[in-house]
């Protein structure tokens, strides 16, 4: 799910036609606007194909892209703010497989989708621009990593950030329309036990980038992370939360319910809605 600047959102699924044998699958779409009127649904991917894992982004004005993983490489395709589709299928990956795909959209419609691909038995973090016209870009090979899902995030000026799990390492690079920042190691001081995963990020208007991940295995595995669940004593999964300033300081742990799979999403100003699966009744909410 995308929200523009208006309050128009654009989720994207993937969903199976029962009417075929074997369930054949398509990525679509729909807008629904703030005023709650929704727009008839559009499928994005060709019939015979075998799509999944969508993502989606949008510009101030609704102007989307969305990538997902088809037959082993990916592709994108943008949609525009009334929901029609803007150029043909566009494949971004260079080789295969490539999968675990992720995108991004500057204010002015310009997105950037990155993923990672195998080339000679060895992984490596890529991403390409999906112009606002449906054109692309040239693939820019960020450097090796793993089969693990990137993350990334863009600025009000359009500068994208992308951060993946490479080995025992988090690394970032910045992206600009004119050059690509060398590569920043993010976990030289932590342990990573069984290595680093599930990485995701954040980027304020500024630039500023907060980037969590989890370092699991052996007798300590941790979360590196401002939002998480755990196993509570009674054996239940119980979501917590803590505030991250500006300036690094950390909040209280707050218990939020029982409760998992968490997303989160923040406003300029700060103010913001969680998400997430409860195992409590829809009458009494955490």
């Amino acid at each position: 799910m995308s929200v523009d600047r208006q309050g128009d959102a654009l989720p994207a699924w993937n969903a199976c036609d029962l009417s075929t044998p074997g369930c054949s699958y398509r990525i679509q779409t729909r807008v629904k606007t703030a005023s709650g009127t929704v727009t008839p649904i559009r499928t994005l991917s060709p019939d015979g194909a075998a799509p999944s894992w969508p993502e989606v982004a949008s510009d101030d004005t609704g102007d989307s892209a969305v990538v997902w993983q088809q037959d082993s490489q990916v592709v994108g395709r943008r949609v525009s703010a009334s929901g029609s589709l803007v150029g043909p299928l566009r494949k971004l990956s260079t080789s295969a497989p490539a999968t675990t795909p992720v995108v991004a959209v500057t204010p002015g419609g310009t997105a950037m989708a990155a993923w990672t691909d195998s080339r000679d038995g060895s992984w490596y973090a890529v991403a390409r621009r999906l112009k606002l016209d449906g054109t692309v870009g040239t693939a820019i090979t960020l450097g090796s990593g793993s089969e693990e899902k990137p993350a990334i995030g863009v600025d009000r000026g359009g500068r994208f950030v992308v951060a993946w799990a490479r080995g025992s390492d988090v690394v970032a690079r910045r992206i600009t329309s004119t050059s690509v920042s060398s590569t920043k190691v993010l976990t030289s001081p932590i342990a990573a036990y069984g290595g680093f995963g599930t990485v995701r990020l954040g980027v304020d208007r500024d630039g500023d980038a907060v980037i969590t991940c989890h370092s699991g295995g052996g007798a300590r595995a941790q979360v590196w992370a401002s939002r998480w669940t755990r196993y509570n004593s009674g054996g239940t999964l119980e979501l917590l939360g803590r505030r991250l300033s500006a300036t690094g300081a950390r909040g209280a742990v707050t218990s939020l319910g029982l409760g998992d799979r968490p997303a989160l999403a923040l406003d300029d100003d700060g103010d913001g809605m969680l998400v997430f699966h409860t195992v409590v009744p829809k009458s009494t909410p955490p």
